[in-house]
């Protein structure tokens, strides 16, 4: 998946409506790409992700029955601090755009995250690379998971 086109739809999103709904990015081993954009994303405990992600994964599976996942990448607005305290919290907290993306290499799973900064001067948004983060994932495997096993459904029919 060409990551650097996924950070440019984003930098599009930021300029059009000043902000970024998360969006979910899945790329089949048949070479579809397909951008899944969260109109409300309210969840805030790491349960209620896992289940959303569980439930989209299967989703997905019955819209590509046969098809079998290569990468899958979410990205999400992010408030950033130095502080020790919750960012929510903080009047001095910064944006960010977090970028997870999972790869799906038959049996295997490998994540990468990276962090992006929102820098902001007028009408002009930019995303400038923080850091790559090493990331223990623990809600994309779910939409694997959810994807997996709806296929392995669909196989059974």
């Amino acid at each position: 998946m060409d990551t650097e086109r996924i950070i440019r739809d984003q930098k599009e999103q930021f300029l059009k409506h000043g902000q970024v709904s998360p969006v979910l990015w899945v790329e089949l081993v048949n070479g579809t790409i397909a951008r899944y954009p969260f109109k409300n994303f309210p969840f805030r405990q790491t349960e209620e992700k896992q289940r959303v992600f569980f439930y989209f994964g299967q989703v997905v599976a019955q819209q590509h029955p046969g098809d079998a996942l290569r990468q899958i990448c979410f990205l999400m607005e992010v408030w950033l601090s130095t502080n020790t305290r919750k960012p929510s919290q903080d009047p001095q907290r910064g944006e960010g755009l977090i970028v997870s993306i999972l790869d799906v290499d038959g049996r295997s799973l490998s994540q990468l995250g990276k962090l992006f900064e929102i820098i902001r001067a007028g009408p002009t948004v930019d995303l400038v690379e923080q850091s790559e983060l090493s990331v223990q994932g623990n809600i994309l495997p779910f939409f694997v998971v959810g994807f997996t096993k709806k296929q392995k459904s669909i196989e059974n029919v």
